[in-house]
């Protein structure tokens, strides 16, 4: 990865909750709703964007 690689973990999240596609290998159950997964990542986004203007 580049030096300048940053990694956002959303606690509680996994692929299938992200995707809405169902559960994945090697996925572990979700602690959070799909809603909140989407917000964070959400938020995250919108605070990368901002970082970078």
């Amino acid at each position: 990865m580049p030096a300048n690689f940053i990694e956002i973990i959303i606690n509680g999240g996994n692929h299938a909750n992200f995707g809405s596609y169902g559960i994945q290998g090697n996925d572990k159950n979700a602690t959070i709703t799909p809603e909140q997964q989407w917000k964070e990542t959400a938020i995250n986004i919108i605070k990368f964007i901002n970082s970078i203007q």
